[in-house]
């Protein structure tokens, strides 16, 4: 019976000490893959990688299944296998995307970045580098964004824009040396002086050369090392120093062949042939050969075939993203749009019965009239500009949502440029109709300041960028450094921006408007806004000069003027006591003018 009771004893035990075992085992290999990976043992960091694989899988643990592929795509590129690197990168990449592990994501596509960079696409590592770097400023995570932006400094120096080059290594460089890794800074300083090498400053290369190399030194880094007396014996190579050149790709070759990169192995091996083929040809024969043999393995057609499928696949992911983040915007748009309009016909509707309660009997009857007046011309603006146009927006984006997956990105965003255009002329519409509501109840009040009228012009040109680039219309502004006034600066501002508005809706695409501040007269200053559009006929020149409604007019891509923005603009310049004028010719263009008090300080 005692027998019995011990041996389930240790069963027990036995089977608690296997558990216990086989979770420190994971552990115990991630610390082992980090060790060997910070020693430059990367034969030993890929067969640790691999057996936290198996057992990962095993168990089914994400977490240590990334851990593996991140280590044997980043430890297979450190030894200048591009395509194992290449192959376990990808597999990192993908299962990150599926777990939404920021921190693996972004390191997947630095080390994937590197991988396109070596194989001569900068353009597309530029890509990479920049999302990755995006991610880490996100994440807040300022020691990775060192590394990165030193890889998008080498990637500019590929396409020998040099001054990006030098801006983005500065930038890394000056992170590194904050955060004090040796290593890091160590890189900074190698990717620095390859910028010093090709711009022909060749002091300043070799100082900092020599720089990264004391840094890799005291780290002990045959990988730093291997890279800098690399990049020394480029710089004695240019200055046509034959023996130091040769001293420095050897002692490299040498520190590369301690760690088994065959890239770098490879590269060296093309420099030392260049560079001893007339001198000694018996050598360089074979180091030719050397690189002949490397070359073909490293950019074989498989691994095109994978950069392509990656690229591919990576864009169509950003599509989708970029899509779903353009539908919550439009639906945010659209309720934003609702709300206000819900607001403007409630505020309409307060403001209206406020009225009738406070004006006495005799006054109320003449104000029903003009409110009449108003709200019918109000309704009818609501009706058919604002209730027409909205309509249309909402098929068109009912319609965006249902085929998005079909359409090209160029015409969904041209389509989203329409439905935006259109957001802006109605928000403009309904600006000008709480101004005119608010004109006709007598609530503007006439209060001057001395203020610069140039600012406030520039300021109403500001808000009209979206459209002007829409159009493709360039704005002239033709005025002083400053322009004092004496005025109603909001008035002003509202008579300006109505003028620019018709000015950019009666213009041609690619079209030009004038913008002009010039003395009138010893007191007034002119201020005057041209268009070379489609221009008017001299009959609505006389209704706009006399105290006639306007009617509405189109524009020159199907837009519609309801009238009002001028009529606010004649009846606040009434309030101002200011003149105005109007001059046009039809498929010429116009020019509205207007004056203002000049400041007395």
């Amino acid at each position: 019976m005692k027998n019995t009771l011990f041996r389930s004893f240790l069963c027990v035990l036995m089977t608690f000490l296997s558990a216990t075992a086989l979770c420190q085992e994971p552990d115990s290999l991630k610390v082992k893959i980090k060790e060997a990976f910070k020693n430059e043992d990367f034969e030993q960091c890929l067969s640790y990688a691999d057996e936290l694989l198996n057992v990962a899988k095993a168990e089914n643990d994400t977490s240590y299944i990334l851990f593996a592929y991140y280590y044997l795509g980043y430890a297979n590129q450190k030894k200048g296998s591009m395509e194992e690197g290449l192959k376990y990168g990808t597999m990192c990449y993908d299962l990150a995307k599926e777990a939404n592990d920021s921190v693996i994501i972004s390191s997947s596509l630095n080390n994937i970045g590197n991988i396109y960079l070596v194989n001569g696409q900068d353009s597309l590592a530029i890509v990479y580098f920049t999302k990755s770097l995006e991610i880490e400023r996100k994440l807040g995570n300022i020691k990775n964004q060192g590394t990165r932006l030193g890889n998008i400094s080498s990637a500019y120096l590929k396409r020998r824009d040099y001054g990006k080059a030098l801006e983005f290594a500065k930038q890394g460089l000056e992170i590194d040396l904050k955060t004090g890794k040796n290593n890091k800074i160590a890189v900074r300083y190698n990717q620095l002086g390859n910028i010093y090498t090709e711009l022909g400053k060749f002091d300043e290369a070799l100082d900092c050369q020599t720089n990264a190399f004391n840094h890799f030194k005291n780290v002990n880094s045959n990988y730093g090392m291997a890279i800098t007396s690399h990049a020394i014996g480029q710089v004695y190579d240019k200055l046509n120093n034959y023996d130091k050149s040769k001293k420095y790709y050897l002692q490299a070759l040498e520190y590369a062949k301690k760690i088994n990169n065959i890239l770098i192995i490879q590269q060296i091996n093309k420099q030392l042939y260049e560079l001893t083929r007339e001198k000694e040809p018996e050598f360089s024969l074979k180091y030719l050969e050397i690189y002949t043999h490397l070359k073909d393995s490293i950019f074989n057609a498989e691994n095109q075939r994978l950069l392509q499928e990656f690229h591919a696949k990576y864009e169509i992911q950003e599509k989708e993203i970029e899509i779903e983040r353009q539908n919550a915007e439009i639906h945010y748009a659209k309720r934003n749009f609702y709300i206000t309009i819900i607001f403007v016909i409630l505020l309409i509707i307060i403001v209206i019965l406020l009225i009738i309660q406070v004006k006495s009997a005799k006054n109320k009857q003449l104000l029903l009239e003009k409110i009449n007046i108003t709200k019918d011309r109000m309704l009818s603006i609501i009706s058919h500009d604002l209730k027409n146009p909205a309509t249309a927006e909402r098929n068109v984006l009912r319609q965006l949502r249902q085929c998005h997956s079909d359409l090209p990105e160029n015409e969904i965003n041209e389509i989203l440029d329409n439905v935006i255009d259109s957001s802006d002329t109605k928000i403009e519409l309904l600006n000008n109709l709480l101004e005119w509501t608010r004109i006709q109840v007598g609530k503007t009040e006439f209060t001057p300041i001395d203020f610069d009228l140039t600012k406030c012009i520039k300021d109403t040109i500001a808000l009209f960028d979206n459209q002007l680039t829409i159009k493709k219309i360039s704005i002239n502004f033709n005025a002083d450094e400053k322009t004092m006034a004496f005025s109603d600066m909001n008035i002003i501002a509202t008579i300006t921006r109505n003028l620019i508005s018709n000015a950019i809706k009666y213009s041609n695409e690619g079209g030009k408007i004038d913008i002009e501040i010039a003395d009138f007269s010893s007191k007034k200053i002119k201020i005057s806004v041209k268009d070379y559009g489609i221009g008017m006929s001299d009959e609505i020149v006389k209704k706009l000069l006399s105290k006639e409604r306007i009617d509405t007019l189109p524009g020159t891509q199907g837009e519609r003027g309801t009238g009002i923005g001028l009529s606010i603009c004649k009846e606040l310049l009434t309030i101002c006591k200011e003149s105005y004028n109007v001059e046009s010719q039809e498929d010429k263009g116009s020019i509205f003018s207007f004056t203002v008090n000049k400041s007395l300080n």
